[in-house]
């Protein structure tokens, strides 16, 4: 008898240290993500920075698209269930959060939005006194990286490298829509006039709502696709400076309207990148080596650009 309960207390112990070290584990893997999102966050401030590129290099970007894609309305549906309080409806949703693979995604974002809501006016400030040395550690860390993409790619194709080079030319392309300095200019003229505005007690008109909703999707969008940054787009559209305003200034409205756009952005545009990887890999993934090559063009730090 008393062998058997030895035996016992032997088994239970062990257990009570696996389950002690999946704990641990877990705790490290959960802050793990968090601190990926965070890095993620600060590099969607900075115009010309893409999330979506520092998403591969911390080789979470196929999951954070997977998840995305899979939200649905079955997921909405489980969460306003979930209110009833019944069994039935709590094991529905604890299915639907593992099926779109939620807690991951939750957790990118609490770290996103802490970097988001911590860094926005010194990011600003960087951008303002450190420009160089800002560009430059971001530079830097893509140059490095640049392998890590072009690594995922099996059939190194005539396909594949010109997707390579549709890409580079993509983003260079783009940079030379506007100049940095008139992106800059337009933006800070834009919310300067938002501002005097405001104070003198003009609300924001439905057009100016409109045009953030469709900064939302747009910049969204961007912030998941590789080489293109979102800070970049909301620039370009005369954005940027009113966003960082709101974020600094806990504007719901215009980080309502905002966000609404954003979710409509992620979701289509986060199922569209899925069927592209599925359908074809290796040009795809080209194609995003080629945007990650060419936004070092746009991550240059020594241009004439002063924020």
């Amino acid at each position: 008898m008393g062998k058997k309960n030895a035996f016992k207390n032997r088994t239970r112990d062990r257990i009570m240290t696996v389950m002690n070290k999946v704990r641990k584990t877990n705790i490290i893997i959960y802050i793990l993500i968090i601190l990926k999102g965070f890095i993620i966050g600060i590099a969607n401030i900075i115009p010309g920075v893409s999330g979506g590129t520092v998403a591969l290099i911390l080789n979470i970007y196929k999951r954070m698209i997977t998840s995305i894609g899979n939200l649905s309305f079955s997921t909405i549906k489980a969460i306003i269930k979930l209110f009833s309080f019944r069994k039935k409806h709590f094991y529905d949703f604890k299915k639907e959060m593992m099926r779109v693979d939620a807690p991951f995604l939750v957790l990118l974002l609490i770290g996103a939005a802490a970097a988001i809501i911590i860094f926005s006016n010194l990011i600003t400030i960087l951008l303002e006194t450190r420009h160089d040395i800002t560009y430059g550690f971001f530079f830097g860390l893509i140059l490095v990286s640049i392998v890590i993409p072009f690594s995922k790619i099996k059939n190194k194709s005539f396909k594949v490298f010109l997707s390579i080079l549709i890409g580079i030319i993509l983003i260079i392309a783009l940079s030379f829509v506007i100049s940095d300095e008139q992106q800059i200019s337009n933006a800070k003229t834009a919310n300067e006039m938002s501002m005097a505005s405001q104070a003198i007690g003009i609300d924001i008109d439905i057009g100016k709502l409109i045009m953030m909703f469709l900064t939302g999707i747009l910049v969204t969008s961007a912030m998941i696709l590789p080489g293109i940054s979102g800070s970049f787009i909301a620039l370009v559209m005369g954005q940027y400076f009113l966003l960082l305003q709101a974020v600094s200034e806990r504007d719901l409205l215009i980080l309502g309207i905002f966000a609404i756009g954003g979710l409509i952005g992620l979701k289509f545009f986060a199922k569209v990148m899925n069927y592209l990887f599925k359908k074809c890999h290796d040009v795809f993934m080209a194609f995003i080596s080629g945007l990650v090559l060419g936004s070092l063009w746009i991550m240059w730090p020594f241009k004439n650009t002063f924020i």
